[in-house]
Formats: C-alpha cells, sequence, structure tokens
C-alpha cells in the first residue's frame, strides 16, 4: 500500500489570522503595541507591511507573537479534513517556521482545538524537510516557500491570503479545506470509497 504523506504551513494555513471585524490579528496587535500604524501594503514581511525596523519586528515578536499564536482562531474545517486523512493512513506533518521558542504554545494551541496531526516540525528549510519525509503535497501561504517546494519536485498549493492575492502564480490556489480536500483527493489518486468516506 502506497504511504500517503502531506505537509502543511500553520500560520495562514491551519490559523485563520483574520477577525470578525476584518482585520488581522496581526495588524491589530501591531497597532496597539505602536500606535497607530498603517499598513502601507500588504506583505508577509511586517518590515515592508508596516515600514518597521527589523529591531522594531523583534521587539514586538518578543513581547506579543505568543499572545497572538495562543488567540488566533483554527480555519474553518481544518479539523475535520485533517481527521478524514488520519483516519485514511496519511502521515500528516505540520511545517512551520516559528521559531523553537513556540513549540510549546503551538503544541498547547493545537491540543486545545483538537488539531490533527501526526508530527510538528519548526524550520525554515521547509523544503529540505518535506523531501526527506517524502511529502508529495504542500500547502503553504507563502509564495517563497512554494517555488523552494517546487524545486524538490513536491507538489503545492496556495492559500490565498492578503500578502499574496495579488501575486500571479503558477500553482493552484486554496482558500477553503473544502479545497484542499479536494487536491489532496486529486494529488494521492485517492479512490471513491476513500474520498468520501
Amino acid at each position: 500500500m502506497e504511504k500517503y504523506v502531506v505537509g502543511f504551513d500553520i500560520d495562514g494555513v491551519i490559523t485563520d489570522e483574520t477577525l470578525p471585524d476584518g482585520r488581522s490579528i496581526w495588524h491589530r496587535e501591531i497597532d496597539r503595541y505602536f500606535g497607530g500604524v498603517n499598513l502601507l501594503r500588504h506583505s508577509f514581511f511586517f518590515t515592508e507591511a508596516y515600514g518597521l525596523t527589523e529591531l522594531q519586528v523583534d521587539q514586538f515578536m518578543e513581547e506579543r507573537a505568543e499572545m497572538v499564536f495562543r488567540q488566533v482562531s483554527p480555519r474553518e474545517g481544518v479539523q475535520e479534513v485533517l481527521g478524514r486523512l488520519l483516519n485514511l493512513g496519511f502521515e500528516i506533518h505540520l511545517v512551520t517556521a516559528r521559531h523553537c521558542q513556540y513549540r510549546q504554545v503551538t503544541t498547547e494551541w493545537l491540543q486545545e482545538h483538537r488539531v490533527p496531526y501526526s508530527q510538528l516540525w519548526m524550520t525554515e528549510e521547509k523544503d529540505e524537510l518535506c523531501a526527506e519525509l517524502g511529502v508529495r503535497f504542500f500547502v503553504d501561504d507563502l509564495w517563497e516557500n512554494c517555488q523552494a517546494l517546487l524545486q524538490r519536485d513536491i507538489e503545492v498549493a496556495m492559500m490565498t491570503v492578503p500578502h499574496n492575492q495579488g501575486l500571479d502564480v503558477p500553482v493552484p490556489r486554496v482558500s477553503t479545506w473544502n479545497e484542499v480536500w479536494d487536491w489532496c483527493v486529486k494529488v494521492y489518486s485517492l479512490a471513491d470509497s476513500e474520498a468520501t468516506a
């Protein structure tokens, strides 16, 4: 039987960073921390998005990141889709670029929100790790990560979030976990009986 190995980023993929008022949870906290900071442009990098210095970003992350990681919500449908994949025998690797100091808060958040997975990894070298693990399909929200994974012949889908909406990319986009499920069915050629299980 073929071994199914799949990988997912956490921030922006597992998590839903959009608040009920439409703002990003990160924008809310940056605004509170610095007082009246304007969003200059949608970007994954706070230096570009808000015109902050690296030092300011480091200080903000040191003081507020853990709180954001605790408060952010999971995306709708993530638990159900990951549960179905586990039930089908998938290995589910969550691969995040979060710093290792956030392992405990990340693990606690995953437990609290009952997010099923096989293993949690913290590294910026996602492509290298995924190649070693035998991941065939990965979902990320950062185009640079998607490019690196493609170089390793790993199929990718990009989760659409504000910071990547304007990018014209040659990979499929997903915006819901139902769409993630559909791509898993396609990439792993799941039989009808498995796909509807």
